[in-house]
């Protein structure tokens, strides 16, 4: 399918893309006289309570109107717990991270919706159940070792959606079930002070499949102390606050379903570095 080719061939350019960042990266470590450190491995987990806002909604063959998050009840926070693993060679490090979210709620419809041959008309009570899966791998380079960190990144990021309608009174059910590979930008920058470290990341990652259309930014600031320093072993305990916002525009012949969320709140977590 043309579809499943345009998928193959981002996912090889970028796949690509990352080689060569990995090599021109570790040519410009051989040209280094002195590194203060040449590798390491860390590993982080975080628990994230999540608040989604935005709208959503779906249509066959007219015009998408949305219902907003709050009008389906599903406006109140939720639980999820992410983790990040990697590794450091001098300047350029490997991330693999992920984070599972779900939300659900109890509300009205404020427009029909409508999916293939089944329609909940505007007015509704609803069950509404929201799956959001977020997993992303990049090679990042620092271009400032020490005190202050500056890193850049390229990668592929994993984007697992899922929103389930339920019509209370008929048990009339429309379902949306997408995943789509992204080519993931990121920016960190980081400062020390004593045992704290403090962090800032944007990223955003962006994809067209012939009509579809994902879009997709990341804020992260967080604060970090270090309340463990050995030898070979540092452990730190982060506070931070996450903020994405997510737009999709998603076709299937006349089918069409548009959403534009965000998700934000803090979180807590505990890192290690070895």
């Amino acid at each position: 399918m043309a579809t499943d080719r345009k998928i193959k061939s981002s996912l090889t350019i970028f796949v690509v893309t990352l080689c060569v960042f990995v090599v021109i990266g570790n040519a410009a470590i051989a040209a280094e006289a002195k590194q203060e450190k040449n590798w390491s491995i860390e590993g982080a987990v975080r628990y994230t309570y999540l608040t989604p806002g935005g709208e959503m909604g779906g249509s066959n063959g007219g015009d998408v109107k949305q219902t907003s998050i709050s009008d389906l009840g599903m406006d109140s926070g939720e639980g999820a717990w992410g983790f990040s693993i990697g590794g450091q060679y001098h300047r350029p490090q490997l991330f693999f991270s992920g984070q599972q979210s779900s939300f659900s709620g109890s509300g009205t419809t404020s427009h029909d919706i409508s999916q293939g041959s089944f329609t909940i008309p505007a007015g509704a009570a609803v069950d509404t159940t929201m799956d959001l899966g977020i997993y992303s791998l990049a090679v990042t380079y620092d271009f400032l070792p020490g005190k202050n960190n500056l890193g850049v990144g390229l990668g592929i990021m994993g984007l697992d959606f899922e929103v389930a309608y339920t019509e209370i009174a008929t048990g009339v059910q429309i379902n949306i079930d997408e995943t789509y590979p992204l080519p993931l930008l990121a920016v960190s920058y980081s400062f020390f002070w004593k045992r704290m470290e403090f962090a800032g990341l944007v990223g955003g990652a962006y994809i067209k499949i012939n009509d579809d259309e994902v879009g997709y930014v990341n804020l992260d600031l967080s604060a970090r102390y270090a309340f463990y320093k050995g030898d070979m072993w540092s452990w730190m305990a982060s506070l931070g606050y996450r903020y994405v916002e997510l737009k999709m525009d998603i076709k299937d012949d006349a089918n069409e379903f548009k959403a534009d969320l965000n998700f934000s709140g803090p979180y807590i977590g505990v890192r290690f570095e070895y």
